[in-house]
């Protein structure tokens, strides 16, 4: 496909607000200008792939290779000189704890329906011996806004093809902290776990994190209480860390519950697979009550639990992400000047556009703890060992991390300071 092809591609789209930044770009909102469909358009910068353009050709042929109900669909991808363009289908409906958390009412059947939904994801990647390696509830989205939406599974970027058998080996740190099985650490010489060490890893690293998923969507909390890569391994060693609090988990099913000690079995080897799962006692008694023209059994509302333990550690987070914001603007506003050189017409892509009504940003800062902020900020600092040029790229990287965030917090602050970010660079 030709640079000028993609131009043209580019024109059949209005783009609209920002959804989401991560380390290679943004995500956007925008209008195929011919139908008015909305879409999702994933924009990666080439030059902070340092070379590895093949990593989004790897993405770009996977999504096109698979086709799910509850997988976020490809529609369409181009190019341009400085830029990957991969276009997707919207799922308008919010994250998965985001939404939650607006609810009044959420019990252990529609947390089965959602691990349900996901459980058979994984079977289907599994079974085409793709690894999704990046399971975590900011990567489940709603499709729509409408109650009974289905969810669907999104961000491929480190995902893997390996063989369909499912027991191919492979080796690399991906995921987020907190949903990284532990085998994962372990092959790249963290630690080590039942002789495993750096032996490689499964697509049993994607149960293990669909089990975390399911613990903390019941109890409302992670079922770790490490810090480090390392204390979390040293926290796992033994089957018996998975602890059900009375106060969170007297009246949820022991079949739940078993089903999460199974998933999370620290020996990936005995860690049953998606489509054994599928089979568990907690999943068939869902799908029976879900096929089932009766009425359903009385079950405690749990949607405290949620709300309790993300708003918590939402506030928190807030708090954070407004004061590094503000550290970060100014550096901004100097490093984009200093950068000009470096962007094309397709600089605006990766302008900070707030929604006028609501904006639904999807980013690792999320599940970050105040230790682990101050961490990346104080990281982010440091850079006497590295070239001024890939200093200047990583305080870029974070403080458009950091603008974007903040816009689901507080648009009207945020408009305050783009307008003033505007003003000083005309």
């Amino acid at each position: 496909m030709s640079f000028l092809a993609s131009n043209s591609k580019k024109k059949l789209y209005e783009f609209q607000e920002t959804l989401g930044a991560g380390s290679f770009g943004t995500v956007r909102k925008a209008v195929v200008k011919e139908t008015g469909e909305e879409v999702a358009i994933k924009i990666i910068l080439k030059s902070r792939l340092k070379g590895h353009l093949e990593a989004v050709e790897r993405e770009i042929r996977l999504l096109a290779s698979i086709s799910h109900p509850n997988i976020v669909r490809l529609i369409d991808w181009f190019e341009t000189r400085h830029n990957f363009y991969i276009v997707t289908q919207l799922a308008t409906g919010g994250e998965l704890f985001e939404r939650l958390v607006k609810q009044t009412c959420f019990t252990e059947y529609d947390a089965c329906e959602i691990i349900y939904q996901l459980l058979c994801v994984l079977d289907y990647l599994h079974k085409r011996g793709i690894i999704h390696r990046d399971i975590k509830p900011e990567n489940v989205l709603y499709l729509t806004k409408a109650t009974d939406s289905p969810i669907v599974l999104a961000d491929f970027g480190v995902s893997k093809q390996t063989n369909a058998k499912g027991d191919q080996k492979i080796t690399g740190l991906a995921g987020s902290y907190g949903y990284i099985a532990p085998e994962v650490y372990a092959s790249e010489g963290v630690g080590d776990l039942y002789g495993l060490g750096k032996g490689g890893y499964t697509n049993a690293c994607d149960i293990w994190s669909l089990g975390v998923v399911a613990y903390t969507l019941i109890g409302g909390y992670s079922p770790f209480c490490a810090q480090t890569p390392e204390e979390f391994l040293d926290e796992v060693r033994s089957n018996n860390f998975v602890v059900f609090h009375q106060k969170y988990w007297k009246d949820i099913s022991e079949d739940a519950k078993d089903y999460i000690v199974k998933s999370l079995d620290i020996d990936n080897r005995r860690r049953p697979s998606a489509e054994q799962l599928l089979h568990h006692p907690w999943i068939l008694k869902h799908v029976a009550q879900k096929n089932s023209t009766k009425a359903l059994p009385q079950q405690r509302n749990i949607i405290t639990n949620i709300q309790g333990g993300f708003n918590a550690a939402e506030k928190l987070r807030k708090a954070v992400r407004f004061v590094i914001m503000k550290n970060k603007l100014a550096k901004l506003r100097v490093l984009r000047k200093q950068e000009g050189e470096e962007f094309d017409s397709d600089s605006e892509d990766f302008v900070f556009h707030a929604s006028p009504t609501k904006s639904n940003v999807v980013m690792d800062f999320s599940k970050l703890s105040l230790d682990e902020l101050r961490d990346k900020e104080h990281k982010a600092e440091e850079g006497a060992r590295k070239s001024r040029r890939q200093q200047k790229s990583e305080h870029l990287t974070l403080a458009f991390q950091n603008l974007v965030r903040l816009a689901q917090d507080s648009k009207e602050r945020i408009k305050r300071y783009q307008d003033e970010e505007d003003r000083n660079s005309n």
